[in-house]
């Protein structure tokens, strides 16, 4: 039983690698399409690294439009710009994953006092963290 174990977990970071790959080059319709084979033909569940494998190829293809510069801006290296957007911008209508993004970016730039003070933020404006606003947390304390 413990080897099965082993073996279904090496399978999901495999399936994890392959997403995250086709994400990171470009090839986000390829990311989706593997996300979907994994769910379907291995029976896995959607984990947290998953989400964060596929978030830049469902933000390049235009499901998630609301966040895509802000992840774009953050990723690059201009955080400054994120925040702008984060704040000034069309974004009256903040949901779960549009504050997610900005604790990740926060989180990805080390300046964990901003992601501890945009959670509070967050939580004024009576949404609920979930547990990628946690880990999101969490990275910015590592």
């Amino acid at each position: 039983m413990r080897d099965w174990c082993l073996i279904k977990r090496l399978k999901c970071v495999v399936w994890n690698l392959m997403i995250s790959a086709y994400s990171n080059n470009g090839s986000s319709k390829e990311s989706l399409q593997a996300l979907m084979q994994m769910m379907k033909s291995e029976g896995f569940r959607i984990h947290s690294m998953t989400v964060i494998n596929i978030l830049p190829a469902c933000v390049n293809l235009g499901v998630l439009k609301q966040v895509k510069y802000l992840v774009s801006y953050a990723k690059s290296g201009y955080i400054e710009m994120a925040r702008k957007i984060f704040y000034v911008d069309e974004l009256n209508t903040k949901d779960i994953i549009t504050w997610n993004s900005m604790i990740s970016a926060y989180s990805k730039h080390r300046d964990w006092l901003e992601c501890f003070n945009l959670y509070n933020k967050m939580k004024q404006s009576k949404l609920k963290p979930d547990r990628m606003t946690f880990l999101g947390l969490l990275t910015a304390c590592d």
